[in-house]
């Protein structure tokens, strides 16, 4: 079924297809971790730790959760970039999210030219694109294939990536490896806008009686609190949970 083709189903079997979609996508990368083609799980990464683990940790075929920045030296390292749209949200329609999020790198750039596919992009526009995207509260996942490290740079919604939704909805903890960083809270600046809630990602905020209960256990590290916090009461810490 082509990309944006879904709404036109009944609500049925629309859920039929995406549970179709999903389970074949989970047999698939469940099969390259078996037999470890990738390895069984993505790292969310400090910015201090970008550069120097980058390439060591791509070579061995893992994936990245990323901050802004993070995001900012691959995309400065990559020596190609084309714009595509997010295949995800077309495909899954759950939300509003921007499409124009995708950003695949090097080789695999290179080869989507050749084919006339997508809109090769400076390091400066890129850069726009993840700023717009940290904005509406994306994840940005650093992604390797089987033989082709510093694939894409994509910017994800947990209702429509198939990466997160294998995390947070099919349970595949192994796909997500936890950062070496989690959020810490400065209570006495904390104001209880509760921007941070509804940007998490993880469930590790809630909202309860007009208090912010956060349980850093289920932190990954992505950084969208912190850039969401308008008084700076959150900072990222190495994690020692």
């Amino acid at each position: 079924m082509g990309e944006g083709k879904l709404r036109e189903l009944s609500q049925g079997d629309r859920a039929k297809i995406i549970e179709f979609y999903m389970q074949s996508r989970l047999q698939i990368y469940d099969r390259y971790i078996d037999e470890r083609l990738l390895k069984p799980s993505s790292k969310v990464m400090t910015i201090g730790e970008a550069l120097k683990h980058h390439e060591q940790l791509h070579a061995a075929g893992e994936t990245f959760i990323v901050t802004k920045d993070e995001a900012f030296d691959i995309l400065s390292r990559a020596n190609n970039r084309v714009l595509v749209s997010c295949s995800c949200r077309l495909t899954f329609q759950n939300c509003q999210k921007p499409i124009n999020t995708c950003i695949n790198l090097n080789d695999s750039a290179q080869e989507l030219l050749e084919r006339g596919v997508g809109k090769q992009i400076t390091i400066e526009e890129g850069q726009e694109i993840l700023t717009i995207a940290d904005r509406e509260g994306l994840v940005h996942l650093a992604i390797s294939s089987p033989g082709q490290p510093d694939y894409a740079l994509c910017s994800c919604c947990s209702c429509c990536c198939h990466d997160l939704q294998a995390l947070l909805k099919y349970g595949r903890s192994n796909w997500v490896r936890k950062a070496s960083v989690v959020a810490f809270d400065d209570h006495e600046k904390c104001i209880k806008c509760f921007n941070c809630v509804e940007r998490c990602v993880f469930g590790a905020r809630e909202k309860i009686s007009e208090q912010l209960l956060y349980d850093p256990e289920l932190c990954y590290g992505c950084g969208l609190c912190v850039t969401s916090c308008p008084v700076e009461a959150i900072i990222l810490k190495e994690n020692n949970i």
